[in-house]
């Protein structure tokens, strides 16, 4: 499935490509929601024993991306 969706994203077929990834795979790999499903996914990743992350918060800007939980 994955080559699958590169090739269609690659011939600019963003919406078929972006209809082949399962929303629970989004999920489970993104910390995104809100405040409190952000943080049930840490306690599951620690849980899990999960001692290091590679977080990039969303935003365009330095402070946006350092003030994103300021909303």
């Amino acid at each position: 499935m994955a080559l699958q969706v590169q090739d269609l994203w690659l011939r600019r077929q963003r919406e078929a490509a972006i209809a082949l990834i399962p929303d629970d795979l989004v999920l489970k790999t993104n910390l995104i929601g809100t405040k409190e499903m952000v943080r049930e996914r840490l306690r599951a990743h620690q849980r899990a024993g999960v001692t290091t992350l590679r977080v990039a918060p969303d935003g365009q800007t330095l402070h946006e991306r350092l003030t994103i939980w300021d909303n």
